[in-house]
């Protein structure tokens, strides 16, 4: 399955035909949060380039195999642990990570759980304050300290 509406959707449904696979690949196109929330048990995600999705799928235990091309991504998706990084562009990688965890149910349902207490802890209310919290003193510190005495 292969869920939202993006830039790639038509590439990726043109190279499911020229794979002879498309008759076991369902683009589901945007998915409400109630079916996303019934369809992430049990799933593996490839995340290119996803953002928030990335943190949905996370949150319902879907290890994730992911480009790591920021720290929002590499917050959660942490090699052998939650899933794989992998170079930008580097579809090879992804496709050999992926089959490695899809290969080993023991792996998988170590980094389902794992990932999962990764989003909670990514979005707990109290960790979130604090951090939120103590950028807002660095950045009132630092605009004390560059703001100049008036004359």
């Amino acid at each position: 399955m292969v869920g939202g509406q993006g830039n790639e959707r038509e590439a990726l449904e043109k190279l499911a035909q020229e794979l002879s696979v498309a008759d076991r690949v369902r683009f589901l196109g945007l998915v409400d949060q109630d079916l996303l929330s019934r369809l992430v048990p049990g799933c593996l995600v490839l995340s290119p380039l996803t953002g928030m999705a990335l943190h949905e799928t996370s949150m319902g235990g879907a290890p994730a195999v992911a480009y790591g091309v920021d720290a929002s991504i590499s917050e959660v998706v942490e090699n052998d642990v939650t899933g794989y990084l992998v170079e930008l562009g580097e579809w090879k990688a992804m496709g050999e990570a992926a089959s490695r965890i899809l290969s080993d149910k023991v792996m998988f349902e170590r980094m389902s759980k794992a990932i999962r207490q990764r989003a909670e802890q990514l979005t707990d209310e109290g960790a979130l304050y604090a951090h939120e919290a103590a950028a807002f003193d660095r950045l009132l510190g630092t605009a004390k300290r560059q703001r100049r005495p008036s004359t």
